[in-house]
């Protein structure tokens, strides 16, 4: 979870107690609580998000933007106005599609935990 300037929270969902154990992109996704206290929830269905199961979401005050790590489908950057892309090893230098982790430095690079070891991504100046 995280929280932007105006008190909206951005969560990664998980199906608890999903009813086929063995279906691999479940009913999960991400959720925006508003400020107002409207919920929206975002997946492959009604959003560019490519694959349903998030595993860490991260506001990025600089570029007000929302980066997600997904289990699958690498990493994941929405602009919060409708626009997503989506970095992963077949379009990017990440070196995997599996990515459990991440956390911005000071600088605002932001680190990346893999299945293949730590990916540093430079914030531009």
């Amino acid at each position: 979870m995280d929280e932007d300037e105006e008190g909206n929270l951005y969560f990664t969902l998980y199906e608890f107690n999903r009813p086929d154990k063995q279906k691999i992109n479940n009913n999960e996704g991400i959720a925006i609580r508003y400020n107002d206290g409207t919920i929206k929830q975002f997946t492959t269905e009604n959003s560019g998000l490519p694959f349903n199961h998030a595993n860490c979401i991260l506001y990025d005050k600089q570029e007000k933007v929302v980066w997600i790590s997904t289990d699958r489908a690498g990493l994941v950057r929405f602009d919060l106005k409708g626009n997503w892309e989506n970095y992963h090893n077949e379009n990017s230098q990440i070196p995997t599609s599996y990515i459990s982790s991440m956390k911005f430095d000071k600088n605002g690079n932001l680190y990346l935990a893999t299945r293949q070891g730590l990916v540093k991504i430079e914030r531009k100046q």
